[in-house]
């Protein structure tokens, strides 16, 4: 399926719920309208700049509601994001999980009464952490003039996330190697959303926000029942989605193996095989049948000059025609040259 498929099928039920750029304000206004647009749509905090930052002041949000959860990209110049006790009085409780994407950021937080640190952590670039509304805290982004600020913050209401997750109040969690491969998925969800290139298998914006949720479940640690719901939910049925279209888009690569798409999934191989045994298949027979169907495909067209059936074998990543024959035969009952003759024959 091609990019601007996928962008039509998403189009249709996925845009963003808010986007707003300082860019549409005259430059002295810039900062004072972020400050309003970012406390009346996202969350009551104080906001000021860095000392001695001289960066033009930019920024950029583009939010999307995803059923119970939010997904919003913050993009722009270095900026100090601080909820305080007087903050806290708005009944905001929500936990919000930050994915650092570019520049670097450092999240604070306090104990109940604000008068000592509870947690501290500095995340470069691809790191993140949770945060909670129900707490005092600091942000600082800092970035480049070069290179903006990036951060995604999922926003999980407290009723949804706490039965979830183990002990939830209490994480301020930066991520371990062993969870890289599950922030990573994150990390392509959102470039995906923002781009409009989600997978088809995502029928409703609920559907990418339980991805979502499941996804951040697992990294902090799920109840017994969560796991559970996990499994049974949208992380394996989407990753079965995403390694269906990853073969469909690779499949003509002739070396083409098990762990390549174990490394693009951010998975193990043997999820990867675990996946496809639910779908009745091997890896080995997923390639195949999608060079077999590409081969058929390109037999059934009627050109003048018609690549040979040789060609056509080794162009679908098969790298012995005798093989080629042999198994095309197996699948559709004649041979390629047969195939072909059959499907210009029906064409006139």
């Amino acid at each position: 399926m091609s990019t601007n498929e996928l962008n039509a099928k998403t189009a249709q039920w996925c845009t963003p719920s808010i986007y707003f750029s300082t860019d549409n304000y005259p430059k002295a206004e810039r900062f004072s309208a972020w400050k309003d647009e970012y406390s009346s749509r996202f969350s009551n905090r104080e906001l000021t700049r860095l000392p001695g930052d001289t960066i033009p002041f930019f920024r950029r949000m583009t939010s999307y509601q995803l059923g119970e959860i939010n997904f919003a990209c913050f993009e722009g110049s270095p900026l100090r994001s601080s909820r305080t006790q007087h903050h806290l009085a708005d009944g905001n409780d929500d936990f919000v999980f930050l994915v650092n994407r570019h520049g670097t950021m450092q999240v604070t937080q306090w104990t109940p009464t604000g008068t000592t640190v509870n947690s501290q952590i500095v995340m470069a670039q691809d790191g993140a952490c949770m945060t909670s509304n129900a707490k005092v805290s600091e942000a600082i982004y800092n970035c480049s003039e070069k290179n903006c600020g990036s951060l995604y913050a999922i926003s999980i209401p407290r009723r949804v996330l706490v039965p979830l997750v183990c002990d939830a109040d209490s994480q301020l969690v930066s991520c371990n190697n062993y969870q890289r491969p599950l922030l990573q998925s994150i990390s392509r969800c959102g470039q995906e959303l923002l781009e409009g290139t989600l997978d088809p298998s995502f029928s409703c914006a609920e559907s990418i926000g339980n991805y979502l949720l499941d996804l951040i479940t697992m990294i902090l640690g799920p109840t017994h029942d969560a796991k559970e719901m996990a499994d049974k939910r949208s992380v394996r049925n989407a990753r079965l989605a995403r390694l269906l279209e990853y073969v469909g888009h690779s499949f003509m690569t002739r070396e083409l193996q098990v762990s390549h798409a174990a490394g693009y999934l951010g998975t193990t191989e043997r999820y990867v095989q675990q996946l496809l045994e639910k779908h009745g298949k091997t890896f080995t027979e997923l390639v195949q049948e999608n060079r077999l169907n590409a081969a058929a495909k390109w037999l059934s067209q009627c050109h003048t000059h018609s690549p040979c059936i040789g060609d056509i074998a080794t162009q679908c990543g098969f790298n012995n025609v005798t093989y080629f024959n042999r198994i095309f035969k197996q699948r559709f009952a004649i041979t390629p040259r047969e195939y072909r003759i059959q499907q210009h024959a029906t064409s006139y």
